[in-house]
């Protein structure tokens, strides 16, 4: 026989016990059950201190945006992919940036002051090259030697886009306006007077004797110790003067120098760094106006059949915009700078910085940019600063914006790029400075796509330029397909398993090794 059970005395608690886990009612109190209370059991009251009981966790559900993206997953596969490439992008961007706030950049900053005064404090004199030694087309007579009139810093240091380990610092050096005469833009003139002023210029900064071959110009003799002096200051500045093509284009140079101090040279990382001085003239040093890619800036010659005049030689001549895109590129240099100093200065987070960094080691890799510093840059129109110059007309357009991470900059710059077609773009110049208005900024571009001169066109309105003006359309369509390519291996949608390694396929194809 089944031993009988005990009935428990007094009222069961096990539902109460149940209820009050559930929560705490009014005044800490459990809550009771109403049929405990419908049945005659008496009242069970569990007092219980306020904060005793976990609140119950909140539930958001996904917005509508949160659930289009949990929908476009289609496999978590894509997820570990995709979480893979930001990871890996974000790990390139600590290898190549530059670490502006370094011990030694003081250094370079210091280095950099002492040799902008040192070009400015330098002597007019008598030319000291021969014009025999240089590929002059025109040859033009040579002219007085007079200092720059301005030293600006440019380039990706002011931008705070400089890319590991090719590490290039640009100052622009304004040709002065008594080296020029009203028609240099006509027949290769200004091409000739760049190379005499520049070779000059290199002279004074790296030849041993340059001091004792100085020769007071006739215009006017300063003190020639104060001379010499201002000649051998700069030189000890100087460790090493290279004469590099700008743009591929051996008639078109600029001057790469070696920083005589080691702290200055090795600042930013420890990387070697060459100090690039790149001529430019003032917008109204020349007539601007008449260098639209429309314009036929070299005459024929006299035997060819052309009239007397000069208009009538120019208009028959068939337009050269390559030539006038080379002047004009000088005029826009600073200004670009400018638009482009105020587009990422907005960037606090630094997103638009990120983008550049990572659109210009894509570049790199494929060959579009130079892959070390004091080296020339391939003709290929997509530079560093074309690069920095994209992205900054792309962000005053909205295409970027500053909420964007690096990695989504990039993605979208890709995407613009390997489009079926490429617009035109403009890069605004800033808020506060004199810019021409939207009529003729719209009749400038018009004329440029009419020209069919340029297959990538980023205008820079106050001087006219075109600042992609080197890319060819052959190079356009090198660049397309590498971007295309890019695209493809981000928006790769293959499962894991079925390739080895897929992230760091895309990683080696983007980027270039630094180490």
């Amino acid at each position: 026989m089944a031993p009988s059970r005990k009935r428990a005395r007094g009222p069961d608690l096990s539902r109460a016990a149940v209820v009050a886990d559930e929560g705490p009612g009014e005044n800490g109190e459990a809550r009771a059950d109403p049929e405990l209370l419908s049945s005659g059991l008496p009242r069970v009251s569990l007092k219980l201190p306020k904060g005793t009981l976990p609140a119950a966790p909140k539930v958001r559900l996904p917005t509508a945006d949160e659930q289009l993206q949990m929908r476009a997953a289609d496999s978590s596969e894509e997820l570990a992919h995709a979480n893979l490439l930001h990871m890996q992008l974000e790990a390139l961007l600590d290898e190549i940036a530059v670490e502006y706030a370094a011990p030694g950049a003081r250094a370079l900053d210091e280095w950099l002051r002492a040799l902008r005064g040192a070009l400015l404090a330098l002597p007019p004199s008598e030319p000291l090259v021969d014009g025999d030694a240089l590929p002059l087309v025109a040859g033009v007579e040579p002219l007085e030697w007079q200092p720059p009139a301005r030293v600006v810093l440019t380039g990706s240091y002011l931008l705070r886009t400089q890319l590991l380990p090719a590490l290039n610092v640009d100052l622009a050096v304004e040709l002065p306006r008594g080296c020029l005469r009203e028609k240099d833009h006509l027949d290769g003139r200004f091409a000739d007077r760049r190379q005499l002023w520049l070779h000059h210029l290199a002279v004074l900064l790296s030849h041993p004797n340059a001091a004792e071959a100085w020769e007071a110009p006739a215009s006017g003799a300063p003190d020639p110790a104060a001379a010499r002096g201002a000649i051998r200051a700069v030189a000890r500045l100087c460790a090493r003067v290279d004469v590099l093509a700008w743009g591929g284009d051996g008639g078109w140079p600029v001057l790469s120098v070696a920083p005589a101090s080691v702290d200055a040279a090795r600042a930013l990382g420890g990387a070697p760094l060459a100090v690039r001085l790149i001529p430019f003239i003032a917008l109204d040093a020349l007539p601007l106006s008449r260098l639209r890619p429309s314009r036929c800036c070299v005459r024929p010659p006299a035997g060819a059949g052309a009239g007397a005049g000069e208009g009538e030689g120019a208009a028959r001549g068939a337009p050269t915009a390559r030539y006038n895109a080379q002047i004009l590129a000088d005029a826009a240099h600073v200004p670009a700078l400018e638009a482009m100093h105020a587009v990422f200065s907005r960037d606090a987070r630094g997103s638009l910085r990120d983008g550049v960094l990572l659109v210009k080691a894509w570049a790199r890799q494929r060959g579009f940019c130079a892959p070390a510093a004091g080296v020339a840059e391939p003709a290929s129109g997509l530079t560093p600063f074309a690069c920095a110059a994209l992205v900054a007309a792309l962000a005053q357009r909205r295409v970027v914006t500053s909420s964007m991470s690096g990695a989504q900059a990039f993605r979208v710059v890709l995407h613009w790029l390997a489009g079926e077609a490429v617009p035109p773009l403009v890069l605004r110049p800033p808020a506060g400075t004199p810019a021409p208005a939207d009529a003729d900024v719209t009749s400038l571009l018009a004329e440029h796509v009419a020209s069919g001169a340029h297959a990538l066109i980023v205008l820079e309105p106050r001087s006219g330029a075109n600042l992609t003006s080197g890319m060819s359309a052959g190079a356009l369509a090198d660049v397309r397909h590498e971007a295309r390519i890019g695209m493809r291996l981000l928006s790769a949608a293959l499962p894991l398993r079925t390739r080895l390694n897929p992230a760091s396929v895309s990683y080696t194809h983007l980027t270039l090794p630094t180490k």
